[in-house]
């Protein structure tokens, strides 16, 4: 099964427990019904349209344009959900990390990404001692979720 409805590493899934992979497969599995629903919608409305002879108008394209938006805002909806409960019950004793002096569980995904570029900015001078310090690090996976490959990718940037 392809995840798409929250990005995270291979590694990071790894990491997660049994509940915490049914919860991911479970909001996947919603995802794609959105989508065929979505799409099936569109083709009703594109018949209907073609039957009363006004398809070639631009009415189906609004109607597409409102029929998407509200799809995404279901899927907004589903995978903030998601992102919550993970960002909740990832913690280091299940995630089978060590605890680091950053990580504040109570913290939002966005101020956790703030907080560990702090501290590594903070106590590595040097970008490649940084980096290297980011790639070993334990709880970083757990602790940043989906946000995790951004800050490696920000930390080997500045190689």
């Amino acid at each position: 099964m392809n995840i798409d409805v929250i990005t995270l590493t291979d590694a990071q899934f790894a990491l997660l427990s049994e509940d915490q992979i049914d919860k991911v497969r479970a909001a996947q599995i919603k995802k794609r019904a959105l989508e065929e629903k979505l799409a099936e919608e569109k083709k009703k409305r594109k018949y209907a349209l073609a039957r009363a002879g006004i398809f070639r108008s631009c009415v189906y394209e609004k109607i597409c344009e409102e029929l998407t938006e509200a799809y995404d805002k279901k899927v907004t909806a589903l995978r903030e959900g998601l992102l919550f409960y993970l960002q909740f019950c990832a913690k280091p004793e299940s995630a089978g990390g060590t605890s680091e002096p950053y990580a504040d569980y109570s913290l939002s995904l966005q101020e956790r990404v703030q907080v560990v570029k702090n501290y590594y900015e903070n106590k590595y001078s040097s970008a490649s001692e940084r980096f290297t310090a980011f790639k070993a690090d334990k709880t970083a996976p757990s602790y940043l979720g989906e946000y995790y490959s951004d800050v490696y990718d920000y930390f080997s940037q500045g190689l």
